[in-house]
């Protein structure tokens, strides 16, 4: 493997990574958004850079590449220095940023994700300070031309932090969830051991003991009866031996 095809190859399983932690974490989802200002399609024109050719690749899956009304604005204004820029921007979709009157572009940019990125927006700019402005702010995926390929930055610090603070509320969710659980299954065998109660006596127990009693009741009746009997015959010996 030529060092060309290694760098391609880390290049690529950084990306991998990168976009696997904005999707856990940010639900940053495909197709991916890209919102482009002036300074990347500049930068990808004086370095040949096919930008939808090599996304295609970089990226590996859908992406949809866009621009707003401000930033074009912008570039009209600059004028014929950034005409190039400005043609290979007309290919990329309106993104409605809902500035009736242009602003600047960096501000338009930066009012566009400020509110934790709703919109799961990838900038692509060469703009150093936009892009410090941008890294203080969690959740914010950034690509920029680093000579004649496009890389997206390792995810910011501001965005670290808070992936682990979502971590930590995570563990402690889980481990609150798993007191519960066992709270909730002792008190259910608790329950279930209450309403068992004591045993009852065995049925076939209770039948012997009643034919005990009955027979018990046959043998006194025999006795009581036999007692009466000895009892006239002792009378009757004695009546007959007074008027002997």
């Amino acid at each position: 493997m030529s060092p060309d095809e290694e760098m391609k190859l880390k290049r690529r399983k950084h990306c991998e990574k990168y976009l696997a932690f904005y999707r856990n974490y940010f639900r940053i989802h495909r197709p991916y958004q890209l919102l482009v200002d002036l300074t990347f399609c500049q930068e990808a024109l004086q370095n040949r850079v096919q930008i939808k050719d090599q996304l295609a690749r970089y990226l590996d899956g859908e992406f949809k590449l866009f621009i707003t009304d401000c930033i074009k604005a912008e570039g009209h204004m600059i004028g014929s220095r950034l005409h190039g820029a400005l043609v290979i921007a007309d290919n990329f979709s309106r993104f409605n940023c809902g500035h009736d009157k242009a602003i600047e572009a960096t501000s338009c940019i930066s009012s566009l994700v400020k509110n934790d990125n709703q919109h799961g927006l990838f900038i692509a700019t060469q703009d150093h300070e936009l892009r410090d402005v941008l890294r203080s702010m969690p959740g914010i995926p950034l690509l920029h031309v680093n000579h004649n390929v496009i890389v997206l930055e390792k995810p910011s610090t501001t965005s670290i932090e808070v992936s682990e603070k979502q971590d930590s509320i995570r563990l402690i969710r889980e481990h609150e969830q798993g007191i519960i659980s066992k709270i909730k299954t002792e008190k259910s065998e608790t329950q279930r051991k209450k309403r068992k109660g004591p045993k009852g006596p065995n049925p076939l127990s209770v039948k012997k003991k009643q034919k005990t009693s009955e027979a018990e009741n046959r043998k006194g009746t025999t006795k009581t009866r036999k007692t009466r009997r000895s009892q006239k015959k002792k009378s009757s010996q004695q009546e007959l031996y007074r008027k002997q």
